[in-house]
């Protein structure tokens, strides 16, 4: 992870501003942590937590109006800010196998009714 400050990250894809409702699917345990996405593209997302969390590997961002998730890495973080890569969507199909995914799943049922 690298310091935003510091490091200049070029991007391929140009984010849209936004202002959605987000959560973050992290850590062996898959833990939640609600945020806010702040700026989004095809390649990644810039989000905003409420209070500092230590965020861990593996991360998932799951925005449940858009009903999408993606399977992400943080690239940086600054206080309650962080930039996210998006390695893969996450399919919100009920044939996904894998529990990580299934977990994503789960929380976007419930969240989106």
């Amino acid at each position: 992870m690298s310091d935003r400050t510091t490091d200049w990250v070029e991007r391929a894809d140009r984010r849209r501003n936004t202002l959605l409702g987000g959560l973050l699917v992290h850590g062996s345990a898959l833990l939640t942590t609600e945020c806010t996405v702040r700026n989004l593209s095809e390649s990644g997302a810039r989000v905003q937590v409420s209070t500092f969390t230590v965020i861990t590997a593996p991360v998932a961002l799951l925005v449940v109006r858009l009903d999408r998730a993606w399977a992400a890495s943080i690239v940086w973080q600054a206080g309650l800010l962080m930039g996210l890569r998006f390695e893969r969507a996450i399919e919100l199909n009920p044939d996904d196998t894998s529990e990580p995914d299934r977990t994503v799943r789960r929380l976007w049922v419930a969240r989106r009714f």
